[in-house]
């Protein structure tokens, strides 16, 4: 009797710690799945809080991109005046650099699409053209300077962005960015004042808007038609 008696309460001993055991690893489990709940929660939260606050842009988010250019730029937009004028010493430093290639598509001022555009941002004394007109002029200051080249075409449909694209012609890297400014649709709202997003292909969250402006500005350059910038310094066209 004795030894059975033994044997029921090492059975009871075994089982209380079986059932301890499961409570433990139980509460283990759930402080564990808590604590990944919050990571994530709080990785989310800085995800967005980043994203919100690489998305505001200003002049000097265009010259420093430019600054860290070590390949290629390549710009797209109606007149790109806005960023050619801010940052035209950076433009000269990275045209100087051996092999650099510096890319830019206008919309075309002689076609009826320009002119499209100036009755969309209400623009009665051709505002928009005197912008193309200087951006034209400080292209060449900076050839001058530079001693580079710039590829210059131009195209002929509505534009609905601006593209600033950084180290991304041929290959993708931890390099290559864009800011990108999407155009308001409304009449009477100037290009600029659209939503804008800085979007780099290093960053998953960014890599879909990245590939399709890459595709956006790769076939606007197979379609737009090479001009020499003389031809408006020159022959004032």
């Amino acid at each position: 009797m004795d030894a059975d008696l033994v044997f029921k309460n090492i059975d009871k001993i075994i089982a209380g710690v079986t059932s301890l055991t499961t409570i433990i690893f139980g509460w283990l489990t759930y402080k564990r799945s808590n604590k990944i709940k919050k990571l994530e929660e709080e990785k989310d939260y800085l995800r967005k809080r980043i994203h919100r606050t690489t998305s505001k842009l200003n002049p000097e988010t265009h010259r420093l991109l430019i600054k860290e250019a070590k390949r290629s730029v390549q710009i797209f937009g109606i007149n790109a005046l806005g960023p050619i004028y801010h940052c035209r010493e950076e433009i000269i430093d990275f045209l100087r650099k051996r092999d650099s290639i510096l890319q830019i598509i206008l919309l075309d001022p002689t076609g009826d699409i320009f002119r499209e555009q100036e009755v969309l941002e209400e623009d009665s004394i051709r505002r928009i053209y005197a912008e193309w007109k200087a951006t034209l002029y400080i292209l060449k200051d900076i050839e001058l300077y530079s001693g580079g080249s710039i590829e210059l075409k131009l195209h002929t449909e509505m534009p609905d962005r601006f593209l600033l694209i950084i180290d991304a012609l041929n290959d993708f890297d931890h390099c290559s960015k864009m800011i990108i400014n999407y155009y308001p649709s409304k009449s009477g709202v100037r290009g600029y004042m659209g939503g804008q997003f800085l979007s780099e292909f290093i960053l998953e969250r960014d890599r879909d808007s990245f590939n399709k402006n890459i595709d956006y500005f790769q076939k606007m350059w197979e379609k737009a038609v090479r001009r020499d910038i003389d031809d408006f310094i020159f022959n004032n066209e």
